[in-house]
């Protein structure tokens, strides 16, 4: 049913049918839902604005009874809520009948604060529904030959873009994190100029997720782009930055809203590893000659106290040094 009678804006409502059995069910079709809509640019799916409410009905049966008198739980405005109000009023619908009671057919409210639904009218019988024809709202007929048309048309789908993102490597978590959200756009960006796919995903599910959440930013408004992840995990393949190093570059990209690439902000912000062995060996015979007992620890069969070096070396190089390489001086110094 498409009603334009919404101050100009089209009501799609979408029904399905009775065959989901619990609340995770339900939260996981509605999600699933919210990711296809995004996909083929239906709307935002924001249910807090409204974009998409859910009504739930529910009703509760004995196994192999007929299906129970349903409740109508109306104008539910997020998956958490949907899951919350299913839940609560399945357990209210059981005590009632197992106090020999009989559910009424009703529409209720879900009382967000409370965790409880509460009546708002009674429906006697499906005619009190009052479904009418409206001569205004004509059927929408689509033959099946325009229904092909409009699919070899369509952009990827969530189940498509799931599959094609575990083919890649990317763990489920990740993937599952990333379809329907403005963050697949970066990481097919940047995993199209030759980033690694898990690297890609870890770092937006990660790090820039966390990073956005820490500045209260959404990723569409933070200026960061797939171009910012090719070169940010570029810079730690190729030495110029450590994980940690590339964490601050992170931040400094998106505080500018990324008027600037990870390079420019390393370079300005001297954030780059010291990876030249002659600069670093330096440093590590140093740090060696500063500490003779941890030294002799290590040579006495104490090898994890060759962290503590490795932290000293951190220190004095303020965090830019590579940690590979300092592993590696450190073993050869000390013999």
């Amino acid at each position: 049913l498409i009603d334009y009678n919404r101050c100009g804006i089209p009501l799609l409502e979408i029904v399905s049918h009775p065959d989901i059995r619990d609340p995770e069910t339900a939260q996981a079709y509605l999600r699933e839902l919210q990711a296809i809509v995004r996909a083929v640019d239906v709307s935002d799916a924001r249910m807090d604005q409204g974009s998409i409410r859910c009504d739930a009905n529910v009703s509760v049966r004995r196994a192999g009874a007929p299906l129970g008198t349903r409740t109508e739980i109306k104008n539910l405005n997020s998956v958490r809520s949907v899951g919350r109000a299913i839940a609560y009023e399945a357990r209210r619908q059981v005590v009632v009948l197992e106090d020999g009671g009989a559910i009424r057919m009703e529409t209720r409210h879900w009382d967000e604060g409370r965790g409880v639904t509460e009546t708002l009218r009674v429906k006697e019988s499906v005619t009190d529904y009052r479904y009418f024809p409206d001569p205004d709202l004509v059927a929408v007929t689509s033959p099946p030959a325009a229904v092909e048309r409009i699919r070899a048309r369509m952009p990827e789908l969530p189940a498509a873009t799931r599959a094609r993102l575990l083919a890649a490597g990317v763990p489920r978590p990740h993937a599952v994190a990333l379809v329907g959200t403005d963050a697949l756009g970066v990481y097919d960006d940047a995993v199209d100029r030759g980033a690694d796919p898990v690297v890609a995903a870890n770092w937006l599910v990660g790090d820039v997720a966390g990073q956005l959440t820490s500045e209260g930013l959404e990723l569409a408004d933070s200026g960061f782009t797939g171009a910012h992840l090719f070169e940010l995990v570029r810079l730690i393949d190729d030495g110029t930055l450590s994980t940690k190093l590339a964490k601050q570059v992170l931040a400094g990209v998106i505080a500018g809203r990324g008027g600037k690439g990870p390079a420019e902000v390393a370079q300005e912000q001297g954030l780059q590893q010291v990876s030249d062995e002659g600069e670093l060996r330096a440093i590590v015979a140093q740090v060696v000659a500063d500490n003779a007992r941890t030294v002799d620890d290590i040579r006495g069969g104490n090898t994890k106290a060759i962290g503590a070096l490795v932290g000293q070396v951190m220190k004095a190089t303020r965090g830019q040094a590579d940690p590979r390489k300092t592993n590696e001086l450190l073993r050869e110094l000390i013999g």
